[in-house]
């Protein structure tokens, strides 16, 4: 059973099942946008991409590190307000996320990876990748919808 959980789980990170993926919300992403905050939101769309970034990053590493170091909520999973992302630093964020999903897809598809380790926070393994799956799955469907308000499609 334990296999067959792991291939669904690395399909809902990897494949459109009810709804947009990563790839396509970004698809064709105007780069003129990226320090723009769509009608009604106080972040731009490269800090909504940013925070998708760090927020997987964070519980991926969660999930790998014995010593893992809790980051403070709310500030250290988006990036200053004001900040000004370059084309470069866009691109980054977008490589950076793509790269730890991947990484967490090698995880999972590890033989001795067990999705009912229990973590320190008393939750599993299981419970963090579903945790992963649900957050990006909310910002991606976001990000999606600022594009439709902003007509940047």
């Amino acid at each position: 059973m334990d296999k067959v959980v792991k291939q669904e789980l690395i399909d809902f990170i990897n494949t459109h099942q009810t709804h947009m993926n990563f790839e396509d919300a970004l698809k064709s992403f105007p780069t003129n946008w990226i320090n723009q905050k769509a009608r009604g939101v106080n972040y731009t769309f490269y800090a909504l991409v940013e925070h998708l970034r760090i927020a997987q990053h964070d519980i991926l590493s969660y999930i790998k590190q014995e010593n893992y170091v809790e980051l403070n909520w709310p500030d250290d999973y988006w990036p200053a307000l004001n900040f000004k992302a370059s084309k470069k630093d866009f691109l980054e964020s977008v490589k950076h996320f793509k790269k730890d999903q991947r990484e967490l897809t090698s995880l999972i598809n590890k033989h001795d990876f067990k999705l009912s380790s229990t973590l320190p926070n008393k939750k599993t393994a299981l419970h963090e990748i579903l945790l992963i799956i649900d957050h990006n799955s909310y910002h991606i469907g976001e990000l999606a919808i600022l594009r439709q308000v902003e007509n940047i499609w």
